[in-house]
């Protein structure tokens, strides 16, 4: 009795590992994929140059991950209808067909990126309603064409970076409503349409950098990066759209010279500013960009660039009698009496919060006014924040986890000081 008992239970086992290996070789993969189970197929890098149709209808990953899959047969995934994360990146993928993923309802992240496609076709991505992520950064696309995204009502990550993408038209992104985080960094993008972003209400970020842009689009995101353009001016109401909810603005490695502080106004809730790596221009133009700089919330570092007096200094740390020739006349008269005036410029990290930098500002005056003139000048703590992937060096960077204290004084009411003295 125990041996025929013994005798099913191996048959039992047996029969087991049969349906087993017969599922893998008819409902999985390919013997050259390294896992194989009924809902989840790694077949990376396993030199495939097709994409096998005999894996199972009930698969829920899918991994191609670096095969020689040069194009992609119109009736590939057409059985994998429950199909949620499919990986084709690096896979040498040159034309991906219309509507090839048109049966994949229910696919949520999609990578196409780090392949050869130069152009995707109108109907690309038709069916997929349901996707949260599409990848198609490191690729050759030199173009897309208005609608492509056209039915990605559910995207909310969009990569495209490192492309040969130019022009960017006016409803390319317009039913991406969903869409928040845009990446078009490294691109040859010199021109957008005033309407490219403008339906993107719920966007958060934008990476522009590494284009060749001369201009500054404006709509609402949280984070906007446009270092490594050829930006050389934004206009007064480039960021009023998007004052209140921009936090962080990077315009670093770009061509600026002089910026208005009302192009910065409306940024109310701007907390990181980086605007190194600039040709500024230190001269009385950027005396108002200084005052806006020193009563903000972060701390910003501007290298000077001209005039050669100022080169290869930090405007932050310039002395204000530099700038003297910036008031008018009868404040430049006080001015020469700076001795009198114990004017002091203090830039050397100390432990406090206010300090009167001015006192006795005219003491040669004391039979017209006998009280001291004070200014409170408020310690501005740096931010501890860097951009991400970015190393450099505390010097270099505005904004730095190198903790410096800055005292800033406000030189337009130090004049108005000065005048009312005179």
């Amino acid at each position: 009795m125990y041996q025929l008992h013994h005798f099913e239970s191996l048959r039992h086992i047996f029969n087991c590992l049969l349906m087993m290996m017969i599922q893998k070789d008819i409902f999985c993969c390919p013997s050259v994929c390294q896992q194989c189970i009924v809902r989840q197929v790694d077949c990376r890098n396993s030199s495939l140059s097709f994409i096998p149709n005999n894996f199972s209808q009930n698969t829920l990953f899918l991994y191609l991950s670096g095969n020689n899959i040069s194009h992609i047969n119109p009736n590939a995934l057409i059985s994998l209808q429950q199909l949620v994360v499919l990986h084709l990146d690096n896979s040498g993928i040159v034309y991906v067909y219309p509507n090839i993923f048109a049966e994949l309802k229910k696919l949520w992240h999609l990578q196409l990126n780090n392949n050869h496609i130069k152009y995707l076709y109108l109907g690309t991505f038709e069916g997929l309603s349901n996707l949260h992520s599409l990848y198609l950064q490191n690729n050759e696309i030199d173009f897309v064409s208005e609608g492509l995204f056209g039915n990605l009502t559910s995207v909310h990550y969009l990569m495209l970076q490192n492309n040969h993408l130019r022009i960017l038209g006016s409803r390319i992104f317009f039913d991406m409503i969903n869409l928040r985080i845009l990446n078009l960094a490294n691109n040859k993008i010199s021109q957008i349409s005033d309407r490219a972003f403008q339906h993107l209400d719920n966007l958060k970020g934008l990476h522009l950098e590494g284009n060749n842009l001369t201009c500054v689009p404006s709509t609402a995101f949280l984070f906007l990066y446009l270092d490594r353009n050829k930006i050389i001016d934004i206009s007064g109401n480039t960021f009023e759209a998007i004052g209140l909810s921009l936090k962080i603005l990077d315009l670093s490695f770009n061509n600026l010279t002089f910026l208005q502080p009302i192009v910065l106004k409306p940024l109310v809730s701007l907390t990181h500013l980086q605007a190194n790596y600039n040709p500024w221009n230190c001269s009385c133009k950027l005396h108002r960009l200084m005052n806006w700089l020193a009563a903000a919330s972060f701390s910003v570092k501007l290298l000077c660039k001209s005039p050669s007096s100022l080169h290869g200094r930090y405007i932050n740390y310039v002395s204000l009698h530099l700038f003297k020739n910036c008031f008018n006349g009868t404040n430049l008269d006080i001015f020469k009496n700076s001795k009198s005036a114990g004017i002091q410029q203090i830039t050397s990290l100390v432990k406090a919060s206010y300090t009167s930098a001015y006192q006795n500002l005219n003491e040669e005056n004391s039979s017209r006014k006998s009280e001291q003139e004070q200014i409170a000048t408020q310690m501005i703590p740096a931010n501890l924040t860097m951009k991400e992937n970015k190393v450099l060096s505390p010097e270099d960077v505005s904004v730095s986890f190198k903790t410096s204290l800055i005292y800033c004084f406000y030189y337009e009411i130090i004049a108005l000081k000065l005048h009312h003295l005179e």
